[in-house]
C-alpha cells in the first residue's frame, strides 16, 4: 500500500509540473472556439459582466493577417439599444509558465491594433503568480502583481491605431517566480465613445526588439531623440515639432523606472538638461513623448 501510494504521489507531482510550460507561442489560430475565450487561456473580469463583448474573446478574422486573434471592447447594452461604451475591466491570462531554467534574458512579445487610440480603452501589460492578477479577493493568494505597461517596447501610441505594432516586454527579473503568468488587461470607459483592442501572435522569446528605430512611422508624429549621460547629467537632443508637455522617462535594463518628469519645451527646441542623475554605468533608455509625438532614445551612461 504504501508503494502504491509513493508512486501516485510521484504522478501526480510529475503530471503538475508537466503542466506548467517553459515557453510561451500563442498566435490562437488553433486553440480559440467560434467564441469565448482561448482553450488554456483563461478571462477573469473583477466587474462581473454576463455580457461577453465585455469580455476577451476570440474571432476568426481579428488577428494579424486576417488570421485568428482575440479583441476584447466595452461596448454593450440592451438589445437593440442603447449600446455604450460601459466602465468595466477585463484580464486574458496566460497558462502557468515555468522560466526560471533561462540563464539569460527573456521578454514577451505580443502584436496589438486598436479602433482608436485616444478614445475610451487603456491596454495594460502585467506580470505574477497569482492567476487572478491580484482582483480575487477570496483567495488566499498575496503574490505581487507587476505591472510592465511603462516598460513596453514601443510604447502604445497612435501607431497601434494605424497598423498592427509589435511590442517587447523584458520579464527577466521575474523568471524566478513559479508558477508564472502574464496578464493583458482591457479597461474600457463609459459613455459612447470607445475602442476596441486587438491582441495575436503572444510569445516569449530571448532576443530582444531592435529599439534604435524612432517611432511612429510618420514624420507628423515622430520625436527624434538622441541622448547622453555626463558626470549625473542627462541630456537630450531631440526636434520638438509642437510646443507642448512632454513626459519623460527614464528606465533601466530591467524596466525599473529611475526618472520621470514632464516637461514643456516648445517647437524648435533641440536639447534640454536634466541634473541631478545617480547611476551606475551602464545602457538606460529613455522615452519621451505626448498624445502627438513620441520617441526613444539609447543611452549609454559611463
Amino acid at each position: 500500500m504504501n508503494r502504491f501510494l509513493i508512486a501516485f504521489a510521484a504522478l501526480f507531482t510529475y503530471n503538475t509540473c508537466s503542466a506548467q510550460l517553459s515557453s510561451l507561442s500563442e498566435n490562437f489560430n488553433s486553440s480559440c472556439p467560434a467564441a469565448g475565450k482561448p482553450y488554456s487561456w483563461d478571462v477573469y473580469n473583477p466587474v462581473f459582466s454576463t455580457i461577453p463583448h465585455g469580455q476577451w474573446q476570440c474571432d476568426a478574422s481579428y488577428g494579424r493577417s486576417g488570421t485568428t486573434g482575440i479583441s476584447c471592447t466595452g461596448l454593450y447594452g440592451p438589445w437593440p439599444l442603447p449600446i455604450t461604451y460601459h466602465i468595466d475591466t477585463s484580464f486574458l491570462i496566460s497558462p502557468e509558465l515555468d522560466l526560471h531554467g533561462y540563464t539569460g534574458n527573456i521578454y514577451v512579445n505580443f502584436d496589438t491594433k486598436t479602433t482608436n487610440f485616444n478614445l475610451g480603452a487603456k491596454f495594460e501589460i502585467f506580470v505574477s503568480g497569482d492567476s487572478t492578477m491580484g482582483y480575487d479577493t477570496s483567495s488566499s493568494v498575496a503574490d505581487t502583481v507587476y505591472n510592465r505597461t511603462s516598460a513596453t517596447l514601443p510604447i502604445f501610441s497612435i501607431n497601434d491605431q494605424t497598423d498592427w505594432v509589435t511590442h517587447q516586454v523584458d520579464i527577466t527579473a521575474y523568471k524566478h517566480i513559479v508558477p508564472l503568468h502574464i496578464g493583458f488587461r482591457y479597461t474600457s470607459a463609459s459613455g459612447t465613445t470607445g475602442s476596441r483592442w486587438y491582441l495575436d501572435n503572444i510569445e516569449t522569446t530571448t532576443t530582444p526588439l531592435g529599439i534604435d528605430v524612432i517611432y511612429p512611422s510618420s514624420d507628423k508624429h515622430s520625436l527624434q531623440v538622441k541622448g547622453s549621460v555626463n558626470s549625473g547629467t542627462l541630456t537630450l537632443t531631440m526636434d520638438v515639432l509642437t510646443s507642448g508637455n512632454y513626459d519623460i522617462s527614464v528606465f533601466d535594463m530591467t524596466g525599473r523606472t529611475i526618472y520621470r518628469q514632464q516637461v514643456s519645451l516648445q517647437a524648435g527646441q533641440s536639447v534640454k538638461s536634466f541634473s541631478g542623475f545617480n547611476i551606475s554605468a551602464g545602457l538606460y533608455l529613455v522615452k519621451m513623448g505626448n498624445e502627438t509625438s513620441f520617441g526613444t532614445a539609447k543611452v549609454y551612461a559611463q
